[in-house]
């Protein structure tokens, strides 16, 4: 028998967490419906991708590091070059799958950026680097919003992203990090984790996927530690499952509690399926942490230690 590829092991890891995640929660159908391929080719992909070194980083500054710059950004993560024209074979058709209404639409994408005549790096660099005009009349000439495509390109990218950021995670693994935004990547969380029979909390970075530890009873976003500011949100009878809400900023992050559980979760899979707690979180008036990066106004982190 022929031995499978690593990444087919990870897409049927995935799927198959997919399938029991459908089984438990009905309720989550259409959240996986749209996304479950997409996450399945991602995966897939990722885990077949050849190790990169076209990144030119060298070992971050460990006094640079401590005062919380991160060892890389968004922009440079994001920038994958001669890798589009396969980002856009592989994982485009996922989600035309996934969003039919778009699907035309990411087609005509998907042409420009095989035919050249769209360059998401070109893109990429204006929307992330806060060109707001620059990045409106690029994505108009392929006819996107430019908050759209951000999120498409970024789709595509992903598995690269992900890819690089785990390359990078050794040259930081032994230096000490205190921020409650990514070492890699400067990005905020999208999920709270916690591990270990002492309950140690983990951070999931939302754009790169890498993991770092952090205060538990903190606000990833504001640094507050009051216990006033920070408050859990649970439903009845699952509560292994949790939203952190910050009264002080406003923000929110899900998470979930993973000590009862063992070895056979799949955390590619636990963000969308507590996507029903970012529901009752933003009907509450708050807003997700995911997305913003540390260079953000307003968001350099503080010197606390572990």
């Amino acid at each position: 028998m022929e031995e499978q590829s690593a990444g087919q092991r990870a897409a049927d890891a995935v799927g198959a967490a997919l399938r029991k995640k459908e089984k438990e929660d009905a309720h989550l159908e259409s959240v996986l419906k749209a996304f479950g391929k997409t996450l399945v080719e991602q995966v897939r992909w990722k885990a077949d991708l050849a190790p990169h070194d076209d990144l030119s980083i060298s070992e971050p500054d460990p006094e640079l590091f401590a005062k919380g710059i991160p060892v890389s950004s968004r922009k440079q993560l994001i920038r994958i070059g001669e890798l589009w024209p396969a980002a856009a074979n592989l994982i485009t058709p996922s989600l035309q799958e996934g969003f039919p209404l778009l699907a035309a639409d990411l087609a005509r994408m998907s042409t420009a950026v095989l035919d050249g005549s769209f360059s998401p790096d070109l893109f990429l660099s204006a929307a992330y680097g806060g060109r707001t005009d620059e990045a409106r009349t690029i994505a108009g000439h392929i006819g996107f919003e430019p908050e759209l495509l951000t999120f498409v390109l970024t789709q595509l990218a992903a598995p690269v992203v992900a890819k690089r950021s785990e390359m990078l995670f050794p040259l930081v693994r032994e230096l000490p990090w205190n921020r409650g935004y990514c070492p890699i990547c400067g990005s905020f969380p999208e999920l709270s984790l916690l591990k270990g029979k002492e309950g140690q909390r983990w951070l999931r970075c939302g754009f790169c996927a890498a993991i770092w530890r952090f205060y538990r009873g903190s606000c990833p976003f504001c640094d507050s530690r009051d216990s006033g500011d920070v408050e859990f949100f649970f439903v009845e009878g699952r509560d292994h499952e949790r939203v952190e809400v910050c009264h002080r900023c406003g923000r929110y992050i899900t998470g979930m509690d993973l000590r009862s559980f063992g070895d056979d979760l799949v955390e590619e899979v636990l963000h969308i399926s507590l996507m029903h707690l970012d529901v009752i979180a933003q009907k509450a008036g708050f807003l997700p942490m995911k997305g913003m990066g540390w260079e953000s106004p307003g968001k350099e982190g503080s010197s606390k230690s572990l």
